[in-house]
């Protein structure tokens, strides 16, 4: 792979790459420095990356392997970080809705964040990212069929959490 076709087919995935290593590691100073050696990694191979199928599934198997590594160098948790809601112009009803909406975010992603790591991954690739199954299972690797009956079993899952969620609150 020359340089050039380097900066048109893989230089592009950086925002895709950061924002799943964002994700994962809840950090976005480690998330850019993951990606960073990523693409470190991904230049020394560039003259082997076209006998990858999809060098983005490659890219993100990679991502997803160093950010594993760096989680299970470390032992504590990451908190994340809600997106901010704002509202301009908006009329007192509508910023109340902003506000219950807002904090039904955080509290599913607070729930997602509580599933175990490969379903929490599996609900971030195909629920948050928008990848499709083939895609799914290029990146982690894994049999599509495989991959839906696990989709199914995390959804259950966070289902349950939801539900024993909203009785605990009453």
């Amino acid at each position: 792979m020359t340089n050039q076709e380097f900066k048109i087919q893989v230089v592009p995935l950086s925002k895709k790459l950061l924002r799943f290593a964002t994700y994962l590691l809840k950090e976005q100073s480690d998330a850019q420095d993951i990606v960073q050696e990523v693409y470190v990694k991904l230049w020394s191979m560039r003259n082997e990356l076209d006998k990858y199928e999809s060098i983005e599934a490659f890219a993100m198997r990679i991502t997803r392997n160093k950010c594993t590594d760096l989680l299970r160098e470390r032992t504590r948790k990451y908190a994340s970080s809600i997106d901010e809601v704002t509202i301009k112009d908006a009329s007192e009803e509508e910023r109340e809705k902003a506000v219950d909406v807002e904090e039904s975010v955080k509290r599913v992603k607070e729930l997602i964040r509580e599933l175990p790591d490969n379903y929490r991954e599996l609900i971030t690739l195909k629920d948050i990212e928008g990848y499709d199954f083939n895609e799914i299972s290029d990146i982690l690797g894994v049999n599509v069929n495989t991959l839906r009956v696990s989709l199914s079993r995390a959804r259950k899952k966070l289902r349950e959490l939801i539900s024993q969620r909203c009785y605990e609150t009453r």
